[in-house]
């Protein structure tokens, strides 16, 4: 039989009707003007059809291809209608089983053990990363090299630490590809080696001599109170910036009283906004107290101790934090470094290292001994952050001076 016997020239133009163009390949031009290849072949006996495609989307050269392949199926056995099929279903399960479909999944599992803000960051970098660039590849056929290229398109940008991020929440999701038998392997495990290290440097910590300096300026910024009372309260509780930040009225108790009857204010910070993803509690000294008094007055009315001014029904940003500290002229300090100071200043003093790293809410490795320490402690942190309220309000005077302290027993 012969074949190509049509032209190009011909698909256009070819009236209503079936235009064979031979080896059973056919133009079949509809009513409407719709004109679509089709297969006109026999199996097992009986003569099938096979849909290849839309004279538009599917040229003529493209058209004997898709019969020629298909003729090959049937000189191996194998009905065409059977192979679009089961090529069909596959292409489905790779698209259901896309990296940015995983990815997705993976934090929809996983993501309630983190903190909200985490979660945002982490999807955040994905889909700005990652996702363009092997977002729709199926998480079976991705490579070593096609993640390494991901990676080194945010060292380019001169993002060091964010490479190393994205690395990763990428082998996280991958070893979750893993896991869900979506891939055999993960082709990210073994890329860290390859990335440029970062530079590291310690958070720039507030030596104490500095810290009345630091406080008589704080007195007189120029800037937002609720800023002036935020720096403030962030020296005295030495949380986290985050932690502070978010904070909301509903988890302060300032009538609590301990076990004694005595005066115990205290701020509750629910296990999803720490980053250790436990509960947390700050004792008040009174000074943080007076603090809040002055707050309730600017923003109580609110949710937020420190509502963005824009949207206030969002947390103040941590830039503004940083912006009010270059403003004060200590640039070089950074709001984590105030936990440093706390850190040093107060095994100084004689506090117990487990008392004080309760207090900065520090990941403890060992679960048995943290689970006793969420039970112990808090009389002597109560007693602890008072002790630090007065070291610090102590510098104003002396501007560096320490204020003694007897040390503790235990």
């Amino acid at each position: 039989m012969a074949t190509n016997k049509l032209t190009s020239a011909r698909v256009r133009t070819a009236p209503a009707g079936k235009h064979f163009d031979g080896d059973g390949l056919y133009l079949e031009v509809m009513p409407n003007g719709s004109r679509l290849w089709r297969l006109k072949y026999r199996f097992g006996g009986k003569e099938k059809r096979l849909a290849l495609g839309a004279s538009h989307e599917v040229g003529l050269a493209e058209a004997r291809r898709r019969r020629d392949e298909a003729r090959a199926h049937l000189r191996d056995g194998r009905d065409p209608s059977d192979v679009r099929r089961t090529e069909r279903v596959a292409a489905a399960v790779k698209a259901a089983n896309s990296f940015e479909v995983v990815a997705r999944e993976w934090v929809a599992t996983r993501g309630a053990r983190w903190s909200e803000r985490h979660r945002e960051n982490l999807v955040a970098q994905l889909e700005r990363d990652a996702f363009p660039r092997i977002g729709g590849r199926p998480v079976s056929d991705l490579s070593a090299a096609e993640v390494l290229a991901v990676l080194r398109e945010v060292e380019r940008r001169g993002s060091l630490d964010s490479a190393g991020r994205l690395l990763q929440r990428v082998r996280g999701v991958l070893n979750f590809a893993v896991a869900t038998a979506r891939a055999e392997s993960n082709p990210a495990r073994d890329l860290e080696g390859a990335l440029t290290p970062p530079m590291r440097r310690n958070f720039a910590a507030l030596p104490l001599a500095r810290v009345g300096a630091f406080l008589a300026a704080l007195d007189d910024y120029p800037g937002q109170p609720e800023t002036r009372i935020a720096l403030h309260m962030l020296l005295l509780t030495f949380v986290r910036s985050g932690e502070l930040r978010g904070a909301r009225w509903s988890e302060f108790d300032l009538a609590a009283k301990d076990d004694h009857g005595e005066a115990a204010p205290t701020w509750s910070i629910p296990a999803e906004r720490m980053k250790n993803r436990r509960p947390h509690v700050v004792p008040l000294a009174p000074t943080v107290v007076e603090l809040l008094g002055q707050l309730r007055e600017l923003t109580g009315s609110g949710e937020f101790l420190f509502p963005h001014r824009i949207r206030p029904r969002t947390p103040m940003g941590d830039s503004t934090l940083l912006a009010a500290l270059q403003r004060m002229g200590f640039g070089d300090v950074t709001a984590h470094g105030f936990r440093a100071l706390a850190s040093t200043e107060l095994n100084g003093l004689g506090f117990r290292a487990d008392a004080i790293e309760r207090q900065l809410a520090h990941v403890e490795a060992n679960k048995i001994r943290s689970a006793y320490h969420r039970t112990t402690y808090l009389d002597e942190r109560r007693t602890m952050m008072i002790a630090w309220a007065d070291l610090i309000e102590g510098q104003r005077n002396g501007a560096g001076k320490v204020v003694p302290f007897l040390r503790v027993v235990g």
